[in-house]
């Protein structure tokens, strides 16, 4: 029997993304992933997009609907993680974040200490800021540069 694998797309919708070029990386890497999935295809049960910024709010499915999207505030990683607790409680869940992961040294420390203790869910975060030397300071195999997206994606599959 396969398992039910549910894929959460979660966008980081806060001011740091509406910098430079950072919200076309981001948007254009969600569309390449909707073009990329067939569905039918893979194992993946659902597919569901979600913005990010104060708290995690449901955008859709229809990629043409949401885009362009508004971007301010700041990431609340709290809620981000209250968010993946009740929604992925079940079926195993996977969850790619699109985000410049601006986020304070504390935030990613709870945060990656949060996932290491979970059992249902694989997030992986694709970093939209490609020159940041955060990405490589920040040791965790949970980063990925934009490039790799194809990848990021199809090892879940």
């Amino acid at each position: 029997m396969k398992e039910h694998l549910n894929l959460l797309l979660i966008i980081d919708t806060s001011g740091s993304m509406g910098e430079a070029s950072k919200s076309y990386a981001a948007e254009n890497l969600i569309k390449f992933i909707y073009e990329s999935i067939d569905m039918k295809s893979v194992q993946f049960s659902s597919l569901s997009l979600y913005s990010w910024s104060k708290k995690v709010e449901l955008i859709g499915n229809d990629i043409d609907e949401f885009i362009p999207l508004k971007y301010n505030g700041q990431v609340d990683v709290n809620n981000l993680i209250d968010f993946l607790k009740n929604k992925c409680t079940n079926d195993i869940t996977k969850v790619l974040i699109v985000s410049d992961w601006s986020i304070s040294r504390k935030d990613k420390n709870n945060f990656e200490s949060w996932l290491d203790l979970e059992t249902k869910i694989s997030v992986r975060i694709v970093q939209t800021e490609v020159g940041n030397t955060e990405l490589n300071r920040y040791h965790t195999d949970r980063i990925f540069h934009p490039q790799n997206i194809y990848s990021v994606i199809h090892s879940w599959i």
